[in-house]
């Protein structure tokens, strides 16, 4: 005798998937309304992107000899394409010489990174496109910063 579904069945079936529907739209509008912030960083770093001609800035930690993060160097490839050093944690103060050795070996001083306390932000056209730049040191008498852009 082929099975048939009461009406006591069909209401608990047609409930369960009323739960489930409203745990999945509830889920999906709790995870929508987290994600707001994120959304709206996004959307304006495509406005800051869009605005700057479709170029987008490059990041890559700058380490001490024995690998710790010393700060971050930011590389904007446009026109003209600059460079940025931010050192949050640099080993000493001083006035930090940043040079920029290109990928046939040639080497450039782009600058001087003051860094008071152990921070200090610098900024400077590049002489050469970013895809040429081998690497970027910051020193100081007895210490040397490293930066290899990818």
């Amino acid at each position: 005798m082929p099975h048939r579904i009461t009406t006591r069945t069909g209401v608990r079936l047609a409930a369960t998937a009323a739960v489930v529907a409203l745990a999945a739209f509830g889920g999906a509008a709790a995870a929508y309304w987290h994600g707001a912030p994120d959304r709206q960083l996004a959307d304006r770093y495509q406005h800051t992107i869009a605005t700057a001609g479709s170029q987008y800035p490059t990041a890559t930690p700058v380490t001490t000899a024995d690998g710790t993060t010393a700060g971050h160097l930011f590389l904007y490839r446009g026109s003209p394409s600059w460079v940025m050093v931010v050192l949050t944690d640099a080993p000493e103060p001083g006035n930090y010489t940043m040079d920029v050795q290109s990928t046939d070996g040639t080497s450039y001083t782009a600058g001087v990174c003051v860094v008071t306390g152990l921070a200090g932000t610098a900024g400077y056209p590049l002489t050469i496109p970013v895809n040429q730049i081998a690497t970027i040191t910051m020193s100081i008498p007895g210490i040397m910063l490293t930066a290899h852009p990818t």
